[in-house]
């Protein structure tokens, strides 16, 4: 947050009109979907422009529920992964009572954020 602050003027108002125009639209340009990510530590003191970006954070979980597919779990509130299982089993239970075949693949990231250097 610091290296924003830094910023002259010009160019954080063209940084706020991309993210305007990626919010009305709902699409990102390429060269910004794709980021390396390193773990740092949390600050933890009252900076306020650490509550502008929780305050932020916030109203970015309400707008993307706008258009979210429903399937999508994970990060959004009132959605757990109990749900998906739930949802899978319905299918599977389904399946074999219509006697349709059934395939399927589960992939478990154990940790991985926590393993992003």
């Amino acid at each position: 947050m610091a290296e924003l602050r830094e910023l002259p003027l010009p160019l954080l108002n063209a940084l706020a009109d991309v993210l305007n125009l990626v919010e009305a639209t709902g699409d990102w340009p390429a060269s910004m979907t794709t980021a390396l990510v390193s773990m740092v530590p949390k600050d933890e003191s009252q900076d306020p422009l650490h509550t502008w970006a929780c305050r932020r954070l916030a109203d970015i979980v309400l707008w993307q529920e706008e258009w979210i597919e429903e399937g999508q779990k994970g990060f959004r509130p009132g959605h757990r992964i109990e749900d998906v299982f739930m949802e899978i089993g319905l299918e599977m239970e389904d399946a074999l009572l219509d006697g349709e075949p059934l395939y399927g693949v589960a992939l478990d990231f154990r940790k991985c954020f926590d393993m992003v250097p």
